[in-house]
């Protein structure tokens, strides 16, 4: 007979009931006897259908919530791969109701590696600032034979200064990582009222908050260069689509809906906001340039 894992979905064959090792993932799956009635008759032995009406769902349908039993890396392994490549058996499996780890998932693929690329960064430009103050003790001691600028040794000593500054870094780190976390917050929470106006946010903000924070699998890619960065966006908007649609048992087309509310409210602050100012101070110029006159 057949039974299907909770974890990874694969069917498998088993020859008995009780728990079983699924061979794919390793997950110890407890596959009950059916009740055979007219309607249950033909589904196979372990099918997530068979079970009795108003049954929950089994914890931890997604291997990072099943950590403990996986190992960390393992779980947090499969959990990348599957949001990123099985997005649709992944946000399909998942649980709702409940958190269960989602921000820590985030601040492990999001935050972690944005934070050591800065402090990476922060290694090469003190190794930029030695070479500067190589260079600047060389003009101090030709300024005596030779024309310098002592503008250009001033600009030089507050560059210097400024990359070996720990406060700026300090503050860098702290605004870069809190920014990471208020972007999450803000764009899960403009698509929740895009949902709610719709009357689409059928199971509530945790259900939105987790398929925003596992769709952030593409942050890793966003390590690579610039073009790893235009890639991840995309195709994290795409994985919120899959995400939202299954969170809220919803049609596809509130799930773009919700996607593109965030993405034009971005785009209007980015873009709209300077464009306003722009033309109000252009105004104001010209007036005060016909006054002048």
């Amino acid at each position: 007979m057949l039974a299907r894992c909770s974890a990874c979905r694969q069917t498998f064959r088993v020859d008995d009931f009780g728990p079983q090792r699924c061979p794919g993932c390793g997950v110890e799956v407890v596959v009950r006897e059916p009740v055979l009635t007219a309607e249950s008759s033909a589904l196979p032995a372990g099918d997530p259908a068979a079970q009795a009406p108003g049954e929950s769902a089994p914890e931890g349908l997604i291997p990072w919530e099943r950590r403990r039993e996986l190992g960390f890396f393992r779980a947090l392994g499969q959990t990348l791969k599957r949001s990123l490549f099985e997005p649709e058996q992944f946000f399909r499996s998942m649980r709702y109701d409940r958190a269960d780890g989602a921000l820590l998932y985030f601040s492990l693929v999001v935050a972690v590696p944005q934070v050591l690329g800065l402090v990476l960064g922060r290694l090469l430009s003190a190794s930029l600032a030695q070479d500067l103050a190589s260079m600047l003790a060389l003009l101090h001691s030709a300024a005596g034979s030779l024309p310098v600028d002592p503008r250009a040794v001033h600009a030089v000593t507050m560059l210097v200064q400024a990359m070996d500054s720990r406060t700026l870094f300090a503050e860098e780190l702290v605004s870069a990582v809190a920014g990471t976390y208020l972007q999450l917050f803000l764009l899960a929470g403009i698509a929740h009222l895009v949902l709610m106006a719709f009357g689409q946010a059928k199971n509530g903000w945790t259900a939105t908050f987790k398929a925003f924070a596992y769709s952030y699998s593409t942050g890793i890619l966003a390590v690579v260069s610039s073009f790893g960065m235009f890639v991840a966006l995309l195709w994290a908007s795409v994985l919120q689509v899959v995400g939202l649609r299954h969170a809220h048992q919803t049609a596809t087309k509130y799930a773009v809906w919700a996607v593109a509310g965030w993405q034009i409210t971005i785009l209007v602050t980015c873009v709209g906001a300077p464009a306003i100012v722009g033309v109000l101070w252009l105004t104001h110029a010209m007036k005060t340039h016909a006054m002048g006159f």
